[in-house]
Order: structure tokens, then sequence, then C-alpha cells
């Protein structure tokens, strides 16, 4: 079911990708870790689902866990960390965010941060796919649908969400 409703209040502190003037992919990883346990339970939940979506999906495309990306918003050069990539013949890509819980955060992160760097980097049409293991209806976002499937998200053009709890 696809719902559509205005786009949520951001989180204080978060900075969208606003005008990207350059972007590319860079061979980096990310630096320093959580130390809080809840941060150290939704990394063990991010990897569970990471190993699970890529034996899902890599037969589909190329499976590239945290790509890092460097862009230029016109005042500064800034770096940006999807949790994966999934690169698909047809000059497309699947982008995608892992969250233990449903939230805005998910949806500023990969609508307005990620997709925009990766698709000046890259030149592709973009998929959005959220993974959460705890969905929550009344996190209303402008447009989003519930999949059945992680590979329903290949051809859903637009914002979808996959349930994985994990088992």
């Amino acid at each position: 079911m696809l719902v559509q409703s205005p786009p949520p209040s951001k989180r204080e502190g978060f900075r969208p990708a606003g005008q990207v003037v350059s972007a590319s992919r860079v061979l980096m990883t990310r630096r320093g870790g959580a130390s809080l346990p809840r941060y150290k339970k939704g990394l063990r939940y991010e990897k569970k689902a990471l190993d699970f979506l890529e034996k899902q999906l890599s037969a589909l495309g190329t499976f590239i866990r945290e790509p890092c990306f460097r862009f230029f918003d016109g005042i500064r050069t800034r770096f940006c960390y999807p949790d994966a990539l999934l690169l698909l013949p047809n000059r497309c890509a699947l982008l995608i965010e892992v969250k233990t819980r449903h939230t805005y955060d998910a949806w500023w992160q990969l609508c307005e941060l990620y997709a925009p760097v990766v698709r000046k980097a890259l030149g592709l049409e973009l998929r959005l796919l959220e993974v959460t293991a705890a969905f929550d209806p009344g996190v209303r976002l402008p447009q989003r649908r519930v999949l059945e499937t992680v590979e329903e998200a290949i051809g859903h053009k637009g914002y979808g969400v996959f349930i994985w709890t994990g088992r």
C-alpha cells in the first residue's frame, strides 16, 4: 500500500546534502565506532541485516557495503556513507539504509543526503530502501510503500520499507 504525507520534521543537527556541486565515490571506511550499548545493538542488527541483504540480492547486481562518497555542497567538502548500495545492470541502483526502528531519520538520510550525492556521483536512477526491524505506521512519510519482499525494492520507484526482524 502506497502512503503519502507531507515531509517529516528533520532531526536537529541533520545537514541535508543541499546543492551537490560535485560528488564521487572514494575508497575509505567509516571512522570510529559506537560505544553506547544502544548503538552497539543497532550495529549488530545492521550487520545481520546487511548479511541477509547481500545473500538475497548479490545475484542481481554488485552489492557494496558502506560505500563512501565525497561531495562538495558549494561551501565545503563533505562525506557520506550509506549502509549499502546495490548496483544493477540496467543503469539503476538500490540505495539502502538499515534502522532498528522506523523513524524519520532514515527518510531524511536516504532522500535528502544520500540520494542527491549518489545520483551526482554515479548518474544512475535510484531506488530507495529502508530496512527496519520495528515498523511504526504512525511515522508519516511523504511517500512510502511497505514491501513484502526485499526483491520488490528493485522494481519499486520511490521509497520502500522492508520489515526484517532478523529471523
